[in-house]
């Protein structure tokens, strides 16, 4: 009978090598569908959100002086955390809880989110409803940044945000409505707009920008219905879209209207009322 051959130790290296790469293949296909781990920063952001975060949260510019880094470095690592499935954002995996700018100088639509400004054409937010954003003057900050500073997407340069002005209506393109910063404007309703100029509410059409009802009323409800709750002089009554009045303008409060009724105050107190009873 014939002795087993030795391997040799070159063989066993090729062996050994063989199963090093049928391991490492195996893994890769096993783990191919898995977020990224990005150990060292996510590390750094565990240990930053132990020590200063809230709520399982932190600032990324605390992140940044923590973990010692620029602010852009950091940002720029986040994001693509995010993106991998890695970090959630403040606004999921998006910048719809971000703060929307309207830059008076290069007449831009911007998101913020986590310290940076993303630009309308960047979001590419799907979108078919005019929207309001903040009114403000961004221009570049001199000197070099900090972690606490704003930055443009895609740049390493410093701006300042400026103190809001007030508030514009933007198309879902990206471009103003009208162009008309006002004191105020809340959600459109039934294709109208409220807003405030000079410190009195009107209504502006949705669509056009054009003045819809004039800029003569205290207060104003969103319209419902056709009708809108406004304040004038006297009192509460109601319009229709056309600022015609439907009603007296004497009730000491008003809600919006519905089925031809509505909760108003009168000196016996709240009640609802028939609409109808009180013609102008």
């Amino acid at each position: 009978m014939s002795e087993p051959s030795t391997p040799s130790f070159q063989g066993m290296c090729h062996y050994i090598g063989q199963l090093s790469k049928a391991s490492k293949a195996g893994m890769r296909a096993a783990l191919a569908d898995c977020p990224k781990c990005h150990f060292n920063m996510l590390e750094g952001l565990l240990h930053a959100i132990n020590c200063h975060g809230k709520d399982g949260a932190i600032y990324v510019s605390d992140l940044a002086r923590e973990i010692r880094q620029p602010l852009p470095a950091v940002s720029r690592g986040l994001r693509l955390m995010e993106q991998d499935g890695t970090v959630v954002g403040s606004g999921g995996h998006g910048l719809a809880s971000g703060t929307l700018y309207y830059d008076v100088n290069s007449k831009k639509v911007y998101a913020e989110d986590m310290g940076w400004l993303y630009s309308w054409e960047e979001i590419k937010a799907s979108t078919n409803q005019p929207f309001i954003a903040d009114a403000v003057s961004i221009t570049p900050k001199e000197g070099a940044g900090g972690p606490d500073d704003t930055y443009i997407s895609a740049t390493d340069t410093p701006v300042d945000v400026g103190e809001v002005q007030g508030k514009i209506i933007i198309m879902p393109d990206g471009t103003a409505l009208d162009g008309v910063v006002y004191e105020d404007v809340t959600s459109a309703s039934e294709g109208l707009f409220a807003a405030k100029m000079a410190g009195l509410w009107g209504f502006v059409n949705a669509t056009t920008g054009q003045q819809a009802v004039p800029f003569v009323y205290e207060a104003v409800r969103p319209f419902n219905e056709g009708l809108a709750a406004v304040k004038t002089a006297t009192g509460w009554g109601y319009i229709n879209t056309s600022g015609a009045e439907q009603t007296v303008m004497t009730f000491e409060n008003a809600q919006s209207a519905s089925g031809g009724k509505a909760w108003v105050k009168t000196a016996d107190g709240w009640g609802v009322a028939l609409l109808s009873d009180w013609k102008a």
